[in-house]
């Protein structure tokens, strides 16, 4: 039976797990304090400057498409495989038959999340 993607990403949470570890790690290793690393001016450097670098470096319709989709980190979209998989055999058909030109009528139709074809 196919299972659909319902929980969190194991390496999310892993990477979010470890860089928080790495922070206060280093942080002990030098003999800091965890008060230290809670400070509103040090956070307003850090997140301020990775924001303003990642808004020079994307898009705005790649950003504001990322923010929409940042919930998946959590909450992943359900996918049923073995549609999904019936649906890419199918298409592979087509494209076999017709070309890609085929598919061309499907893909502005297709709504499911693995293959959204209208995103930037």
């Amino acid at each position: 039976m196919a299972r659909s993607q319902t929980s969190v990403d194991f390496l999310t949470i892993t990477g979010i797990v470890l860089s928080l570890a790495a922070v206060i790690g280093g942080n002990m290793l030098e003999g800091g304090h965890i008060d230290s690393l809670m400070q509103l001016t040090a956070f307003l450097i850090v997140f301020g400057g990775t924001l303003g670098a990642i808004l020079v470096q994307t898009p705005l319709n790649v950003f504001l498409h990322a923010m929409k989709r940042f919930r998946w980190i959590f909450i992943p979209p359900k996918i049923e495989r073995k549609q999904t998989l019936k649906k890419i055999l199918d298409w592979s058909k087509i494209a076999r038959k017709d070309g890609l030109l085929g598919l061309q009528k499907m893909a502005n139709k297709e709504k499911e999340p693995f293959t959204d074809t209208h995103s930037p």
